[in-house]
Order: C-alpha cells, then structure tokens, then sequence
C-alpha cells in the first residue's frame, strides 16, 4: 500500500519550500551566490539542513529555481503589457520599458537574475 499526502500534509510541504525559496532569495541577494551556504538558508527558514535537500539537491538547483520562478514573472509582465500594442517598434519599447520598471520595482529580483545568478555555458 502505498502512502498518499492529504491535503494538509501537501499543503505543508508547498509551504515550506516557498518558504525555503523566499529565504533563498534573501540570502542570496544579501550574500551573493558563492556565498551562500545551505546552512543559513535552512536556518533562516527554520529547517534542519538535511531537510533543505529534501527539496532542493543542492544550491544551484535552488538557485536555478528561483532564477526560472522570477523569469517567468518578468516574462508574464511583459507579455501582459505588449498585448497592448500592435506595432512591433511599440512592442519593443514596451518590453523594454517593462522589464526596466520590473527591476526598478524588485531590486532583489534585479539583483540576483543581473548579478548573482550564475550563468551556464552553452
């Protein structure tokens, strides 16, 4: 027999790894990536280590889920806001606008997606 989460159990789990995520991106926008340790992650979200790794396999999985999540964010803004537009130089303004006003808004998402985050060779 195999166990099933209830409803409860599934809603405490997504919790806590929002919780680990928002921490993660505190921290890292704080410290910097190369500084950033599980171990101030885990404890700023009042988790044991090992339990971090029960959601993340290690800092740069939850490093690339962050980056992905505020992506997403930024991409969905600026999609929002060209609809408004029919001309492709209006839409590319708009874009742009957007994603400088995004920044200006949430330095911390700026912060980490420009500076922290590390990039990936192709």
């Amino acid at each position: 027999m195999s166990y099933r989460k209830t409803k409860k159990v599934e809603e405490k789990l997504q919790n806590r790894r929002a919780k680990i995520l928002a921490v993660g991106k505190e921290v890292l926008a704080e410290e910097g990536y190369k500084n950033v340790a599980i171990k101030t992650i885990a404890e700023r979200a009042g988790i044991a280590t090992g339990t971090f790794y029960l959601y993340f396999a290690n800092k740069d999985k939850l490093v690339e889920t962050i980056a992905e999540e505020m992506y997403r964010k930024l991409l969905e803004r600026i999609r929002q806001e060209r609809a408004k537009y029919t001309a492709t130089i209006d839409k590319l303004q708009i874009s742009m606008k957007t994603c400088l006003d995004v920044f200006s808004e949430e330095k911390q998402m700026a912060k980490i997606l420009l500076i922290q985050a590390p990039v990936k060779s192709v």
